[in-house]
């Protein structure tokens, strides 16, 4: 270890850690063992906010962070340069002495000179809450862009969402695409891209599913099929009526085997392509022709699917080594990024930014974006009972500490209690990052 920190050092005498509220044990050990606190000739600055920490399922550790941090030589920032000074002074009072665990506190900030003036008319608030037991909904939504009521929408917390965005749209001081809606759970970014929807709100999500679920990857999933089994019927049908395809989906019934002649012509010469050139190349050849592009956008939102084939493409290619692969090694590829959980960075459906409509998302994917217009919409619940072996930390020395019991029986009322009390401090910190 000592030869290598010694390279290390020799070309990067100093270093700076971004993000670090973000980081875990392992990447503090190697650190610390680069960079030593009491050796002078190296220098390690780190920046992080630990009122960001909100990614603990993917290993984050707060704690450690927290722990590196003890003794150092610290500097922090009072001046914002994004927010403008009317945003600013009601996060203040909103957030004044809110702490996010760990003895993380709130520190009041300001904004830079050229935005200490807010841009909003006067008299319009610049933040407001409300409690969702009772859809805030405007009663007289018509006209052509209103299919439904709000009242109608299930779900409360989804309702009142729409009811927001409605109101910031109707007003004519914004555009779809100047509005986000932030949501925790792929479940709440569905049901309030229902609510949008059923009043003639267009919106797309991004974060709220893995982009190896959605339909993008089913009809990619299919063209690889029919690249590997060029002679499998079945396996064509579906390549014929999907986007890749020219025949219409209400045909595949009757389709006959000299009906699939110019599909399976057009996988024999596309599959040496892929060998050649790779798939990703392959597949923004197909997505750029017009007959494609017809026939993704019959399926919905085109900007949409784009963005999913083009993230597919990319995932692909990373994964058969940037270059030429066979079919079946890119459709290993794919099942292997289809069975990845939907949480998982790789794969979470990215943003949509082309697309001028309502961005739904989750606060994961939204944290350091910017909108004009932000909605929360949250369900602040009870604790998930699904969680895995529960670790937690001793407040005495942050040394972690796993409850092996839990498996055979409920868990110790210590280890409980410490559990419950890190799942609410990340959902303070949660509500931060939603709200900043």
């Amino acid at each position: 270890m000592g030869a290598l920190r010694a390279q290390v050092r020799a070309r990067h005498p100093a270093a700076i850690v971004d993000e670090a509220q973000d980081t875990d044990p392992v990447q503090w050990a190697i650190f610390d063992a680069l960079y030593p606190a009491d050796d002078p000739s190296g220098t390690l600055v780190v920046v992080g906010d630990p009122k960001q920490s909100i990614y603990a399922f993917r290993g984050a550790d707060v704690a450690s962070y927290l722990q590196a941090g003890e003794g150092a030589d610290r500097r922090t920032l009072t001046v914002n340069y994004r927010s403008e000074q009317p945003v600013l002074d009601a996060l203040n009072v909103l957030m004044q002495g809110a702490t996010f665990g760990g003895g993380i506190a709130y520190q009041p900030v300001e904004a830079c000179a050229d935005k200490r003036r807010g841009t909003l008319p006067p008299g319009v608030p610049v933040v407001e809450l409300t409690v969702a037991g009772v859809p805030d909904a405007p009663a007289d939504v018509t006209g052509p862009d209103a299919e439904a009521d709000p009242v109608s929408v299930p779900d409360p917390m989804a309702a009142a969402a729409a009811a927001h965005v409605h109101r910031a749209l109707t007003a004519g001081r914004r555009r779809p695409e100047d509005v986000a809606v932030l949501v925790g759970t792929r479940r709440e970014g569905a049901m309030v891209a229902e609510a949008l929807r059923a009043l003639g709100i267009a919106c797309t999500t991004a974060g709220t599913s893995s982009v190896a679920r959605e339909e993008a990857a089913r009809q990619l999933r299919a063209l690889l099929r029919g690249l590997v089994r060029p002679g499998d019927g079945a396996v064509v049908r579906l390549v014929a009526t999907g986007w890749f395809g020219d025949r219409d989906w209400a045909a595949l019934p009757n389709l006959a085997d000299d009906d699939l002649l110019t599909t399976q012509e057009q996988l024999r010469e596309l599959a040496p392509r892929v060998r050649r050139l790779g798939i990703a190349s392959v597949l923004r050849d197909l997505a750029g022709r017009a007959p494609v592009l017809a026939r993704v956008a019959g399926a919905g939102s085109l900007a949409r699917h784009l963005t999913d084939l083009d993230h597919l493409a990319e995932l692909l290619h990373e994964r058969t080594g940037r270059r030429g692969c066979t079919p079946d090694q890119a459709l290993a590829a794919l099942l292997e990024l289809e069975r990845m959980d939907e949480k998982a960075e790789l794969v979470t459906r990215r943003l949509d930014t082309d697309a001028k409509v309502v961005q739904v998302m989750t606060i994961h994917v939204a944290k350091g974006l910017e909108f004009p217009v932000v909605v929360v919409a949250r369900k602040w619940g009870a604790m998930a009972t699904d969680r895995d072996a529960p670790v937690v930390r001793r407040p005495e020395d942050h040394a972690p500490v796993l409850d092996g019991g839990w498996l055979v029986k409920p868990l110790a009322p210590g280890v409980a209690v410490a559990e419950r009390r890190a799942w609410f401090e990340e959902q303070t910190r949660l509500l931060y990052v939603a709200l900043t």
